[in-house]
């Protein structure tokens, strides 16, 4: 009876061993450490500025003593060119309104270069002195300013504000969403350590600062990071394409460029000929579906707009929208001089 018992702990020990050996070995330990210039401190950001509001009570998480504490947190207002607001919470620790400005400053500068789709769900930052790590969840980014300094020194502070927004704006909806499953078992192994350990609560995070890398900034990383990561987590990357994630300021969106060129011009209003009274989706058309009116009026509002330049802009600040009778006649010369340079036709 000991003998067929030890036999069984035996069988259940080498099952668990196995089990935990089942994926690859990882090529990263953790991502935010795979290359410190996906994103950098000259790239464009979407914050606007911040409004002081005064002191108030605040209930923040603070790693220093590992617990919720209440603060009379300096507050701030911070806007961001895509619509989005924070609330910036500084611990009074920073000494003055002045002081915690130039916190509040400095670091929504940095969360507005984050895509709007990793802003999507932060409605507070809060701030603290100390070297603890960073944190995300909760409908917030927590900072720990000495933390800041060590990652910024590495070049990977965005990097991290990354991979912790992931955790903020995209766990509660994408950890266990049955397709993000899929992906994850199709792909039969974990991008870092961090992530096969902790595969319910670090995956996505992991995963998506490489996903960033691949699709969007794949020019600054190297051939032989951006293949790995291809290779270790394909299907993950496709889920994420599925998603059609919001990448501004990463990637500018000029709606009524519906051949995607970059600029919203006559080109753009043949191809919404073409396809008026159809279901069809444009590019960079924010009301998918029929083509119809609606799609028309939007290139309207946005006509000169172009990448990068305005286009989030007024359509006061864009030239004047040629009438029928203009675009008749750029129609003509497009299709008399195909190969003339865009602004010939103007």
């Amino acid at each position: 009876m000991k003998l067929k018992l030890s036999i069984c702990v035996t069988v259940v020990a080498v099952v668990a061993l196995i089990g935990r050996n089942i994926y690859a070995d990882p090529p990263f330990f953790g991502t935010i450490f795979i290359d410190p210039d996906i994103i950098v401190a000259s790239d464009p950001t979407t914050f606007q500025g911040v409004t002081y509001a005064g002191q108030g009570l605040r209930l923040m998480f603070d790693r220093r003593v590992n617990d919720w504490t209440t603060v009379n947190a300096y507050l701030f207002d911070a806007s961001f060119d895509d619509g989005l607001s924070i609330e910036i919470q500084v611990n009074p620790e920073f000494g003055s309104s002045d002081d915690a400005l130039i916190e509040a400053e400095t670091y929504g500068a940095v969360i507005g270069q984050l895509p709007t789709a990793l802003r999507a769900d932060v409605e507070t930052v809060w701030i603290h002195q100390g070297t603890e790590l960073f944190g995300g969840g909760n409908n917030n980014l927590l900072i720990h300013t000495g933390q800041a300094d060590l990652y910024a020194a590495d070049g990977i502070l965005e990097e991290t504000f990354v991979h912790e927004a992931s955790h903020t704006s995209l766990d509660a909806t994408h950890a266990a969403a049955p397709g993000w499953l899929a992906a994850q078992e199709a792909d039969g192994e974990f991008i870092s350590v961090y992530a096969r350990d902790y595969p319910d609560r670090e995956d996505i995070a992991e995963s998506f600062l490489p996903y960033l890398a691949v699709r969007y900034r794949s020019d600054r990383i190297s051939q032989s990071l951006l293949d790995t990561i291809v290779q270790t987590i394909p299907n993950r990357i496709d889920y994420f394409d599925a998603q059609s994630f919001d990448m501004y300021p990463l990637v500018t969106v000029v709606p009524g460029d519906y051949n995607d060129d970059g600029v919203v011009d006559a080109a753009d209003y043949v191809v919404w000929r073409k396809h008026n009274n159809t279901m069809t989706t444009l590019p960079n058309d924010s009301t998918p579906g029929e083509v119809n009116d609606a799609d028309y009026n939007q290139w309207r509002a946005h006509f000169g707009q172009t990448a990068g330049a305005g286009a989030t802009g007024s359509a006061s600040a864009n030239p004047a929208v040629p009438e029928p009778t203009s675009i008749l006649l750029l129609l003509i010369g497009v299709m008399l001089f195909p190969r003339l340079p865009r602004y010939e036709f103007f």
